[in-house]
This record gives C-alpha cells, structure tokens and sequence, in this order.
C-alpha cells in the first residue's frame, strides 16, 4: 500500500501546475498495472502466513505428547488466519458413537461442551463425508438445522480432520 501512495505522491507532484501531457487512458493502465501488483503482494503475504500457519501446527503435532497442547496450537495458528473466537474441534468415538468436543471455544473463552451421541447434525455430515462445509445463515437460515451448542451462529466454516481416508473429526469455525 505504500507503494500505492509513492506512486500517486509522484504522480501529483510530477503534474501540478503544469499541463497534462500523458494521454488518461495511459494513466489508466499504470492505475490497473498497480492495482494487479498489489493483489499479487497481498496474496503472497498471505500464503506465507498460510504456509507459516501449517508449518507451526506440523510442528506442534511432531512435538507435543498431549493432545491439548496440539488442540490449542490449532486453535492459536488458525486464529492467525480468521477469527477463532468461536471454535470447536470434534473428534468422533467410533466405538461409542459419540462425538466428544476436545476443544470449545465461545466469546474467545475456552468452554466445556458434553460429549453427545452421533446424530444428524453438521458435525456428523462432515465427518460422514468427508468434505468442507460452509453455510451462510444470513442469506438463508432454512438451509439446515443445525444442532446448536452454545451460541447460534451466523455462518458455519467446518473442515474435516482426517489421515488419509479416515475422518476422525472435524474443526468449525462460526
């Protein structure tokens, strides 16, 4: 963005009182040449946060020996990308059906959510299918029914948590 304002410091400075000599549709285009290049800065900056993000949650997985310690990392390194002030990560018990909440997060407060049975909610169909879910209340709150824990959410962001084929949970961010 500083380069931004150099540029138009520059072009100011450059043509005050004195009499436009560059056709518009010029200045135009190094208007347009400008904009692409600053979308190219702010999306490489991006993907090395992205990429720092991934590389810090790696870490933690290789050198934690609790899974709280890693949960947290998760919740902390994401929060680098959106806001995670309401979070959970679900893992599913195969052997009991039931879907325990290792990590809740309302408000930016950690909370303790009761495992509870398998069922139709978003959890459950994300993990089933292992696919991202995004939905989006504000345009359309009958799309689904979700079960809700805590507060309702606006919009719902969940990924599945997998090795290979094999879902074991997911993490929402709303």
């Amino acid at each position: 963005i500083s380069l931004f304002f150099f540029f138009l410091y520059a072009t100011l400075a450059l043509t005050v009182g004195k009499p436009m000599t560059k056709p518009l549709s010029s200045i135009r285009q190094k208007s347009r040449s400008l904009r692409r290049m600053l979308r190219r800065q702010v999306a490489s900056r991006r993907l090395v946060v992205e990429l720092q993000v991934l590389h810090e949650v790696g870490r933690a997985i290789n050198q934690a020996l609790q899974l709280d310690e890693v949960l947290h990392t998760i919740h902390v390194q994401t929060g680098r990308l959106m806001d995670t002030r309401h979070f959970y990560i679900a893992l599913y018990d195969d052997q009991q059906h039931m879907i325990e909440f290792s990590l809740a997060v309302e408000a930016g407060e950690i909370v303790a959510w009761t495992p509870r049975p398998w069922n139709d909610g978003i959890t459950e169909w994300v993990i089933t299918n292992n696919r991202p879910l995004r939905i989006n209340y504000s345009h359309d709150p009958t799309l689904t029914t979700p079960i809700v824990i805590g507060i309702t959410p606006r919009s719902i962001l969940a990924v599945p948590i997998s090795i290979g084929d094999n879902v074991f949970g997911m993490m929402s961010v709303q």
